[in-house]
């Protein structure tokens, strides 16, 4: 999620980068009384974990590159406790009804709460005063679940021809071995291979065939990660040379602009079809859908719609390649599942996304590789923007602190799954076809990557759920169907570390490698 390896690994931007970290954690311990802003200690707790200022400050330093572990250690089962990070502490609540009462208040904001780890104010394209966090979240809804959703039928085979395409041609240009088999690092491959089929889904073929667009495209999202991230550790006054260092003067900022706005206006000033993709396809793509959907609302000027397609290409790009990489290395980890999955996938040939979207087996290898792998270790995120006591005399949360749920730990908790530890790929498959029934505490039916529960958790909570899931869904089995029928994989170095750890982020490396050819009677 925060791809700051590739900043900090390049020359003289990563050396200046880790300049101005230096630079902020000096300023940081010396100069900074933490007590002028730090948020009052929570009350109330199933657990009391409260320490010293300095030992909270240790704390929250180890956060950053042990969050995860501090998660999972401090866990304690249906209570609440907390764990300090560099801003504020993180209130974890495990009981469902804390968590239904939280997700829904506006006491709550998960506005907010990004913002501490994306510095809004200095990261977006713009800054927007005016800007109502409700309309906003109720728009994600609009276009996420009840726009894009229901366009899959006709996106499917767009995707799945570029998905063929793409992969082809990248793998053609690397010399293969006597065996056939080509060696290369496969998270950027998939992330390469997953952005080239949701680009044209978002910007229309035309836009995004321009090069220096595509390009921006590309890599904004990995310097706006960054920067939010290393935003967090510097002080104020230092913000502005460090965004122009990090981000190259705004190079790809002024170029998302510089062919957004005016696309945005021309669908605006109705000079497109807005019912028709380039091709002529009944389709709209979804700075098309945005401007459509916003028609007639003042609030939606071209500036905030260019805002609102950046936030969802940000969040489209970096999250579903890499929850596929973990899906690929828990393949090559488990190769026992590679047969029984294409089996499913080739007995009955998927002629329309349903039949994708219903799989039983690819569906619980993928929940599973969640629930065992997922990209981060908690769900619900929200700010508390005053202090808040829940109404069963629960925890009292004082303001600016974050309260969450522990999803990494509650998906892996004995008393919802049964051996948790173990990896089993078909745990979620119906109990014909697995030994479901012994490692998964749930009814025997079909179950999906998108369901949600209190003991699934990963994509958050009710309503508030998210509601791109189905299309990140959608597009990581894509890709798996493709990968399973036409190649094979197996990983160049078992024996090389494959993931990373940031805050409570697992992140795979980006230069573990995967051994891949085509397989006999296929075509790529």
């Amino acid at each position: 999620m925060l791809r700051i390896d590739s900043i900090l690994q390049n020359g003289v931007v990563g050396s200046l980068a880790f300049f101005f970290l230096v630079l902020g954690a000096i300023f940081y311990v010396v100069s900074i009384d933490k007590k002028t802003y730090y948020p009052s200690f929570p009350s109330n707790l199933g657990v009391t974990n409260e320490q010293s200022s300095f030992r909270r400050w240790i704390s929250s330093l180890r956060f950053l590159v042990q969050g995860r572990a501090l998660l999972i250690n401090a866990y304690v089962p249906r209570k609440t406790y907390v764990v300090p990070t560099p801003k504020n502490y993180y209130v974890f609540i495990s009981s469902e009804k804390n968590i239904k009462e939280y997700a829904s208040s506006p006491i709550f904001s998960l506005h907010a709460a990004y913002d501490d780890l994306f510095a809004y104010k200095y990261n977006k394209l713009w800054w927007d005063e005016g800007e109502d966090v409700n309309n906003t979240q109720s728009f994600y809804f609009k276009i996420l679940r009840v726009g894009l959703t229901t366009k899959l039928p006709v996106i499917y085979p767009i995707m799945t021809e570029t998905m063929s395409k793409v992969l082809s041609s990248h793998l053609s240009g690397i010399r293969a071995n006597k065996n056939g088999w080509r060696s290369i690092q496969h998270y950027p491959l998939i992330a390469y291979t997953t952005t080239s089929v949701i680009g044209p889904i978002f910007f229309g073929q035309k836009l995004w065939s321009e090069p220096e667009f595509q390009d921006a495209a590309r890599n904004y999202p990995a310097q706006y990660f960054a920067l939010g991230e290393m935003i967090q550790h510097v002080p104020t006054w230092t913000v502005p040379l460090l965004k122009t260092v990090v981000t190259r003067r705004g190079k790809y900022r002024r170029i998302l602009i510089k062919y957004l706005l005016p696309l945005v206006n021309e669908y605006m000033n109705g000079l497109e079809d807005l019912s028709k993709t380039d091709d002529g396809h009944s389709f709209a793509n979804i700075v098309q859908y945005a401007v459509a959907a916003g028609q007639g609302k003042s609030y939606w000027t071209p500036k905030r719609v260019v805002l609102f397609v950046d936030s969802l290409w940000r969040s489209a790009i970096h999250s579903v390649p890499l929850t596929l990489t973990h899906a690929v290395n828990s393949l090559c980890e488990n190769p026992e599942y590679i047969q029984p999955l294409r089996d499913e996938i080739e007995n009955q040939p998927i002629t329309d996304h349903n039949i994708l979207e219903n799989l039983p087996l690819l569906n619980s290898f993928l929940k599973e590789t969640l629930r065992t792998r997922p990209l981060d270790s908690v769900s619900t995120r929200r700010k508390a923007l005053q202090s808040y006591t829940f109404s069963d005399g629960g925890p009292h949360v004082p303001v600016g602190n974050v309260v969450c749920v522990p999803s990494y730990n509650i998906m892996n908790d004995h008393e919802h799954y049964p051996n948790p530890s173990v990896f089993n790929g078909f745990r979620f498959a119906p109990t014909a076809n697995s030994k479901a029934s012994e490692d998964v505490k749930e009814p025997k039916t079909l179950s999906k990557v998108t369901d949600i529960s209190p003991t699934f958790p990963f994509w958050g909570n009710g309503t508030q759920a998210c509601p791109g899931r189905f299309f990140a869904s959608f597009q990581m089995k894509g890709f798996l169907a493709h990968l399973l029928t036409t190649y094979d994989f197996k990983l160049a170095n078992e024996n090389r570390q494959r993931t990373w750890h940031w805050r409570t982020f697992i992140l795979p490396v980006s230069g573990a490698r995967l051994l891949i050819r085509e397989r006999e009677g296929t075509t790529g």
